[in-house]
């Protein structure tokens, strides 16, 4: 790390769903920031999802921000609902919402690197 980036050490957990993950990954490695990828399975529908442990000087936060919108933000996606009791055309497409990032920032006040 360079003397500015010691100074004022981040480190970003980006918590994403399972199907974002990879996208995400390719991101950060063209982008250099270091990073670690902790897979996980929660929430209500007890869903794949994947943690990022990500290092960034403060001052790129924002930068940082604005690139996991872009690869793992909310969309709109369209499904067809299985229902029983129903003919087979007459599925309508239901709009759901899918992906999404939640970042956490937090300030490192001190790390240490052994070995």
């Amino acid at each position: 790390m360079s003397e500015e980036t010691q100074t004022d050490p981040r480190m970003l957990l980006a918590i994403v769903t399972g199907p974002d993950s990879d996208s995400v990954e390719s991101a950060l490695l063209k982008s250099d920031y270091p990073f670690a990828k902790l897979p996980s399975v929660g929430g209500l529908l007890r869903e794949r999802s994947v943690t990022f442990l990500i290092g960034c000087p403060q001052k790129e936060t924002d930068r940082l921000r604005e690139m996991l919108q872009e690869v793992a933000g909310r969309r709109i996606a369209y499904v067809s609902p299985v229902l029983d009791n129903l003919p087979v055309g007459s599925l309508i497409p239901t709009e759901v919402q899918i992906g999404g990032v939640t970042i956490l920032d937090l300030k490192i006040e001190h790390y240490e690197e052994i070995g």
